[in-house]
């Protein structure tokens, strides 16, 4: 603009800097056609990678997702995030030598001896049954201490025993006297066994680290962006009511894995949204009259793959491909986890059990 208007040249450069802004937006929000429109486009770069470390003062517990090591709103330290996969239990990573120092937060595999901290009277879990064919982790007989109800409790882990105390989250000490500082905490020697459930994930660690992959990241950002776009439409002239987004990748590889997982997850977020939906309108229902429910909100949304075009009339047999459809990731959803055992998962016996805003 200095080169192609003399005028312009004694113009300071803030106040280009000012007009330049609202140039974009009133460029970007003139109709298509206008002289002097915008047609702007952006690319946006998500690269996964994330991992989520909480803040160690328990009145704060504020989440940091890149790994921050200092809370910001408390001037605590922070320590790797991670959770039992079985029953969604929250621990603290630490390693070091209680004995002789402060615990170190630390998220690298390769640093010990490792210690994964948790508060046990902050659960409050239903009893679960024990396997009386259950082996330890090294193939010895795991030995159990029974509290919380029925519920089995491990004395010890990878043949180290699980150990009790107190924890000062100002200078994170580690104490075995339980009055020693504010917070009763128990240290876990290893990951292979959760000490709040007793659950097991075979021959992995049943506590892993809370993170968010690639895949996750694109997927999230999918899902944001498309509400967002049927939001800004819903009230658009001629509007198909489909937002369409393209993702496109370097690697063929990778986008037919980005396609495939965003397909698999979408398909048990739209279950999820309805079974809430439905919930809210029914308080309460039966797993068969919610899988006879969703087969009807599919049909009325035409985005069952088994829903014919026409559905003026739907014989016997298609709405049983329906409703088949509609079951699959429910019953998986409410079925399969690391504690289920075969004959829990046999479909009959959940068409009785009732399912409610709550579970």
């Amino acid at each position: 603009m200095r080169r192609r208007t003399g005028e312009r040249q004694p113009v300071p450069s803030g106040q280009y800097e000012w007009q330049r802004h609202p140039a974009l937006v009133l460029g970007a929000a003139l109709p298509d056609g206008t002289p002097g429109a915008l047609r702007l486009r952006v690319h946006g770069f998500i690269r996964g990678g994330w991992k989520f470390y909480c803040c160690v003062n328990p009145a704060c517990g504020r989440l940091y997702p890149k790994g921050e090591e200092q809370c910001s709103s408390c001037n605590h330290r922070t320590a790797p995030l991670y959770l039992c996969r079985n029953c969604g239990a929250d621990y603290l990573r630490f390693t070091g030598d209680f004995t002789a120092g402060p615990l170190q937060p630390s998220a690298d595999p390769q640093d010990g001896p490792e210690w994964m901290l948790y508060e046990p009277r902050r659960f409050d879990l239903p009893p679960i049954a024990g396997d009386d064919s259950d082996t330890g982790d090294d193939g010895d007989q795991q030995a159990y201490l029974g509290g919380r109800g029925q519920q089995q409790v491990p004395l010890q882990i990878a043949r180290q025993p699980l150990i009790d105390g107190s924890f000062d989250p100002a200078t994170l000490r580690f104490s075995n006297n339980p009055t020693d500082f504010p917070l009763q905490v128990t240290l876990a020697p290893a990951r292979l066994r959760c000490p709040c459930c007793g659950g097991t994930a075979g021959s992995r660690s049943v506590l892993t680290s809370v993170g968010l992959g690639t895949s996750a990241a694109v997927k999230v950002l999918c899902e944001g962006l498309v509400e967002s776009l049927a939001e800004a439409n819903h009230d658009r002239p001629g509007h198909d009511k489909k937002e369409r987004l393209l993702i496109f990748s370097d690697s063929r590889q990778d986008a037919a894995h980005q396609a495939r997982f965003i397909i698999f997850s979408s398909r048990y977020d739209r279950m999820r949204r309805r079974l809430v939906e439905l919930l809210q309108q029914h308080k309460e229902l039966i797993v068969q009259r919610a899988v006879e429910l969703l087969g009807e909100f599919a049909e009325r949304s035409k985005d069952n793959p088994y829903v014919p075009d026409a559905t003026d009339w739907i014989n016997d047999e298609a709405r049983a491909r329906i409703q088949a459809w509609e079951e699959a990731p429910l019953l998986d959803e409410i079925s399969v986890n690391a504690g289920s055992h075969a004959d829990a998962l046999v479909p009959a016996r959940f068409r009785a059990c009732p399912v409610s805003p709550g579970s």
